[in-house]
């Protein structure tokens, strides 16, 4: 943050680029800001130091020794997993073991969402990996491509990955995060929705495992989590290799080994990195999405706004600074709104109806937030009718969203701002 003339200058990441956004000095309360962290390693040492001393598990070159199909599954490219880095560390350990490409299966945890181009994989795991390794992506809807497991102590019906559940070594990747529902990303995502089919998704995403509120940084108590793992542990991982991060994707720790214990000691590493002190409620909250891809469109940005519901007070005020460069996204976020004569009404549809639509589960999230506070998108790819549809707004720079937003809460409104509101785990005190 800089001052210039009475104005706080905050940079957010906005799409591949960053944007601007100047608030008042006047009005400006805080920064919710991650703890500073000291230097760390290199990412690849810090990876190293993990894969060597994994945790509740022998070391991945033990645990491959004679098997005949390895699966190793990866996040798509709506998560900033720095996947190119963990598949180079491990097909280096399982190559020096003999565990060689013939045997070895990518999977891509897609959940719901589609499968990435081509492009988008060369992206994501280097060309040379895209053109030696088989990859698939999974696909929740194909019924050939599924297992059934029976159902869970919670009552979720489980259908998992075929490949994924016959494979005799499976390794995930992914990166360990603060989560609106989950608590954290990472661990047991990959499996619950990653790699589950939509009859399974449908029971887990419903309001029935929906924590009541923004759940970043809870996990205990937490049915969405506790659901999601009882699946995993059906079909359980025998290695995972997750990273922590900051905001800015600079990798501050990793973690191997056991599913759940080594996930547990990366939740204790994120929740040091992420978790940090918001003084108490503002009227308007500016919180940004963190740059492509987590706001290609409004489908992956929503979840931004879980950090600034916490912080917003009733009636206030949230500016969401996202560039959505695919748009609104999954048609069923849309569509639930769409349906929805208010946000209330999308809640209550949403209880009432479950999980029908693919991604009406972010719309019943996107409609908690506009229940307590007003929202205006900052982004200059999404229109004004997906606005109205959204009971939102839409502009397309960050000075007009704010006067809009001091129009409404008045001119003494007081500002805070978030950065990249999906790393983050505020702690709001009272005002």
């Amino acid at each position: 943050m800089r001052r210039e003339d009475s104005v706080c200058v905050e940079k957010f990441r906005y799409g591949r680029g960053s944007m601007e956004v100047a608030v008042p000095e006047r009005n400006y309360a805080y920064d919710i800001v991650p703890p500073a962290l000291a230097r760390t390693p290199s990412p690849a040492t810090v990876l190293q130091t993990a894969l060597d001393v994994p945790i509740g598990t022998s070391r991945l070159e033990d645990l491959c020794r004679g098997k005949k199909r390895v699966a190793v599954v990866v996040n798509d490219l709506t998560r900033p997993t720095p996947t190119r880095l963990l598949l180079r560390s491990i097909l280096k350990r399982l190559r020096a073991v003999g565990v060689g490409e013939d045997i070895v299966t990518l999977l891509v945890a897609t959940g719901t969402h589609r499968p990435p181009t081509q492009e988008e994989l060369i992206e994501m795991i280097g060309e040379p990996t895209v053109s030696t390794y088989r990859i698939i992506s999974h696909d929740c809807r194909d019924s050939s491509t599924l297992l059934g497991l029976g159902e869970s102590p919670s009552g979720v019906p489980v259908v998992l990955n075929r490949p994924y559940c016959e494979a005799d070594l499976r390794i995930l990747t992914g990166t360990i995060a603060p989560h609106q529902s989950a608590g954290y990303s990472g661990g047991r995502k990959s499996i619950m929705p990653g790699l589950a089919g939509l009859e399974s998704i449908r029971v887990h995403h419903s309001a029935a495992f929906r924590p009541d509120g923004p759940a970043m940084g809870c996990v205990e108590g937490n049915p969405f989590h506790e659901a999601a793992t009882e699946i995993a542990r059906m079909a359980p991982a025998d290695f995972i290799v997750n990273v922590v991060q900051t905001g800015e994707d600079r990798i501050v720790g990793a973690v191997a080994g056991d599913m759940e214990k080594a996930w547990y000691a990366g939740v204790s590493m994120c929740q040091r990195v992420c978790e940090c002190r918001a003084p108490g409620r503002v009227d308007i909250v500016v919180v940004g999405a963190g740059g492509f891809p987590r706001d290609r469109d409004l489908y992956q940005a929503q979840k931004a706004m879980a950090s600034a519901e916490v912080v917003v007070k009733e009636g206030g005020v949230i500016v969401l600074v996202a560039e959505c460069r695919e748009g609104v996204g999954s048609p069923g976020f849309l569509n639930l709104m769409k349906r929805a004569t208010s946000p209330s009404d999308a809640l209550r549809k949403f209880r009432e109806e479950g999980y029908g639509e693919v991604g009406s589960s972010k719309g019943y999230l996107f409609a908690r937030a506009l229940v307590k506070a007003s929202l205006i998108v900052v982004s200059d790819r999404l229109g004004c009718e997906e606005a109205e549809i959204l009971h939102s707004r839409v502009v397309a720079s960050a000075d007009e969203a704010l006067r809009m937003a001091f129009a409404k809460v008045g001119a003494n409104a007081r500002v805070a701002v978030i950065r990249n509101g999906v790393a983050v785990i505020p702690q709001c005190g009272e005002v």
